[in-house]
C-alpha cells in the first residue's frame, strides 16, 4: 500500500501537472500584469494555457495572484543580489554590480516597477523585500566603515534608496525616458551624489 511518504504515480504526476500549472500562470501574470497592470485573469488564464477555473484553483482571487506574482518577482531579485557576491572586492565595484544583477532580470520581472497596486505590507512581500535588501544593507555598512558612504543616514536607508532609484530607472524606461544603456550610470551617479562622504561632506 503507497504511504503519503511515497505516492502513486498517479498521485505524483496529477502534483506535478498542479506545479507545472500554477507556474505556467505565474509566468504569464508576470508577463501579463507588467504590460497591463489591469489585464483580466481570463487573458492570463489563456496565456498560461489553462482554463479560468484552473488559475482559481491555485489563487483564490485576482488579490492573491498580484501577490504570487510580486512574492516570485522579489524571490528572483534576492537570488540575483546574492549571486552578486557583494561582500567581495571594492565597496564601488559591489554596487555596481548590484545594479547590473537587478538590470538582467529586470525585463523578466518589470513588474516591480509597474505592476499593479499590491499591499506592500504583506508578510510574505516584506519577508522577500528584506531578504534582498539584506546584502545591499551589509555592502553600505561596509562603505561606511570604510569612509566612502556617509554616515549621517543608516545603511539601511542607503541601501532603501539604492533600490528605489533602480525602480525609478526602471518605470523611465518603460516610458522610453530612459535606455538600458543609460540605466546604470543615472542609479549610481544619483546614489554616490547622495551618499558618498565626498557629496555629503560627512
Amino acid at each position: 500500500m503507497p504511504s503519503d511518504a511515497d505516492p502513486s504515480p498517479g498521485a505524483r504526476e496529477r502534483r506535478s501537472d498542479a506545479e507545472r500549472n500554477r507556474q505556467a500562470i505565474l509566468d504569464a501574470a508576470l508577463s501579463a500584469l507588467a504590460r497591463r497592470p489591469d489585464a483580466a485573469l481570463d487573458d492570463i488564464a489563456r496565456s498560461a494555457g489553462v482554463t479560468r477555473t484552473t488559475v482559481y484553483r491555485h489563487f483564490p482571487n485576482r488579490e492573491a495572484l498580484v501577490s504570487a506574482v510580486y512574492a516570485e518577482a522579489m524571490t528572483a531579485v534576492s537570488g540575483a543580489v546574492r549571486e552578486a557576491r557583494l561582500a567581495q572586492g571594492p565597496v564601488p565595484a559591489a554596487f555596481q554590480r548590484v545594479v547590473d544583477a537587478v538590470l538582467r532580470i529586470a525585463d523578466e520581472y518589470m513588474i516591480l516597477a509597474n505592476g499593479p497596486a499590491v499591499d506592500l505590507n504583506e508578510p510574505v512581500l516584506v519577508a522577500g523585500y528584506e531578504e534582498a535588501l539584506e546584502p545591499i544593507i551589509a555592502l553600505a555598512a561596509r562603505g561606511q566603515a570604510t569612509g566612502e558612504l556617509a554616515t549621517a543616514l543608516p545603511a539601511w536607508w542607503l541601501a532603501d534608496c539604492l533600490f528605489a532609484l533602480l525602480l525609478a530607472a526602471l518605470a523611465r524606461e518603460s516610458d522610453g525616458d530612459l535606455s538600458r544603456d543609460q540605466t546604470p550610470s543615472f542609479v549610481l551617479t544619483s546614489f554616490w551624489n547622495g551618499a558618498s562622504t565626498t557629496n555629503s561632506g560627512r
